[in-house]
């Protein structure tokens, strides 16, 4: 009997250690059995430590006769790689001027890998400039030309440098703005509470060649500058024109809101310094919005995608709330992985608290080149009155608020390298987004199975110790009495 009471003992104790073996083994289980079920907890500020940057390398001051010849620095500070970097350049005729004479955006896209540095040279046609003295700066920017010019406007540029025209000009293309059928010449234009506003841009190239290989970028923003939320409506219009020749473009916002807006009119010319035109407008007499937010970079980080790849993108605002660090709504990312024909991934994420100024998406997928697009989403009432050929539908009573683009950058990210990259053969795969929630399931599964096992064992072990009802027994014949 005492054995038998030994042996259970030991059958308990084994049970018992085997019980906490088996808790033990599910509370150290990998980590990507286990957050599948849970969300682990964010930084709040933007992961991407660095940003895009240009200047020129060589000189303070370039005197000139025609083309101003020249080598910027792109660089990349940050440790993810940047797409669809564009190069802007802005001609003032002073230092306190915030609105460019001439400006210059290449047509080129640039790739930048984590920290690396590349020398750009350009040659820019600077025959529409009358002679003088201009400054100069320079921008990067991820976007296209309306992105360039939103940067340039924000002006967050420290590389100035001076241009001394030493020729006359030569050429000359005549860019006029018309607001609502009135030219501001320099005042501001003033409308209505909710009158739209509809902009008519006429090109006239005055020269005796051809103007070419160029287009009208017009844009209509709240504030000052033409990026994010900020813009309301913009059009990329090509113009191709004989001698003499004229070409009129429009835009129109049918859905303004009161406050005070910049219209611009940027011609865009390769390799060409180009006229800005600016015209201020304000819409009735308050503003109804005084912030914007707008994806400063969007960054990847890895040259060749892996399954641990992260699409990063960084919010910050204009106006009122640019030096918040944080968000003051509801604000989402798009981020969609094409192979340039086939969309091989898209989702949605949005922000979760007022202190999260990023938003980032794992595509799970491998790839050495893809095809990049993150397009910011605000929340707004749908707007519902189309062009002036469109139909107005009736929203009277609507309140319900969606998920609206503000916001798109596209870029490619590819190996560049003649001799590959490190990810392999770079055949597309796609990661299982269910295995790593099963593979929790099942290890939750098997160690609570081992544990209700050892339970019912030790609840046997106890009762054999410890019975309910006296056991009757009847005395040997062999046994001491």
């Amino acid at each position: 009997m005492i054995l038998q009471k030994i042996s259970t003992f030991f059958v308990a104790v084994s049970v018992i250690t085997l019980s906490i073996i088996g808790l033990g083994y599910y509370t150290a289980a990998p980590a990507s059995a286990l957050e599948a079920d849970s969300i682990p907890s964010q930084p709040s500020q933007c992961p991407i430590d660095g940003f895009v940057s240009v200047a020129f390398n060589n000189s303070d001051k370039y005197q000139i006769e025609t083309d101003l010849v020249s080598t910027l620095v792109l660089s990349n500070t940050s440790s993810y790689v940047m797409g669809g970097v564009r190069v802007g350049l802005a001609v003032y005729s002073n230092t306190a001027q915030i609105i460019p004479d001439y400006w210059f955006v290449s047509d080129e896209q640039y790739q930048l890998l984590a920290g690396e540095m590349r020398n750009v040279d350009v040659t820019i046609d600077a025959s529409i400039m009358p002679a003088g003295e201009y400054v100069v700066r320079s921008f990067a920017m991820q976007g296209d030309e309306a992105a360039v010019l939103g940067a340039i406007m924000r002006g967050e540029s420290e590389a100035a440098n001076t241009i001394i025209k030493r020729s006359q000009k030569t050429s000359d293309v005549a860019v006029v703005a018309v607001v609502n059928g009135e030219r501001s010449n320099g005042q501001t234009v003033l409308l209505e509470q909710g009158e739209n506003i509809g902009v008519a841009v006429q090109t006239t190239n005055t020269n005796d060649v051809p103007l070419l290989d160029s287009s009208m970028v017009i844009t209509i923003s709240q504030g000052d500058v033409p990026l994010g939320a900020a813009l309301r409506e913009s059009v990329r219009d090509s113009v191709k024109l004989v001698p003499n020749g004229m070409r009129d473009s429009q835009v129109f916002d049918q859905f303004t809101e009161s406050g005070d807006y910049s219209v611009f009119a940027a011609l865009v010319t390769k390799n060409t310094f180009q006229p800005v035109e600016y015209v201020s407008v304000k819409v009735g007499s308050d503003s109804a919005a005084e912030s914007w937010a707008y994806l400063s970079q969007v960054g990847v980080s890895d040259l060749v995608l892996n399954t641990d790849t992260e699409v990063v993108g960084c919010i910050n605002y204009l106006g009122a709330a640019s030096e918040l660090q944080g968000v003051i709504e509801t604000l989402a990312m798009e981020v969609t992985v094409t192979d340039g024909e086939n969309v091989l991934f898209t989702n949605e994420v949005q922000t979760q608290d007022m202190q999260q100024s990023f938003l980032s998406v794992n595509p799970g997928l491998s790839a050495e080149k893809v095809v990049v697009s993150a397009t910011l989403l605000q929340q707004r009432f749908p707007s519902t009155i189309g062009r002036e050929d469109e139909e107005i539908q009736n929203v009277s009573g609507e309140t319900e608020i969606f998920f609206t683009p503000v916001q798109t950058l596209v870029f490619d990210i590819a190996c560049e390298s003649d001799e590959g990259c490190s990810s392999g053969d770079g055949a597309i795969t796609m990661t299982d987004e269910g295995s790593s929630d099963t593979q929790a399931r099942n290890s939750f599964y098997f160690y609570a199975a081992i544990v209700i096992a050892a339970a019912l064992l030790l609840y046997i072990m106890l009762r054999r110790l410890h019975p309910e009802e006296p056991v009757a027994t009847e005395a040997n014949s062999n046994e001491l009495q």
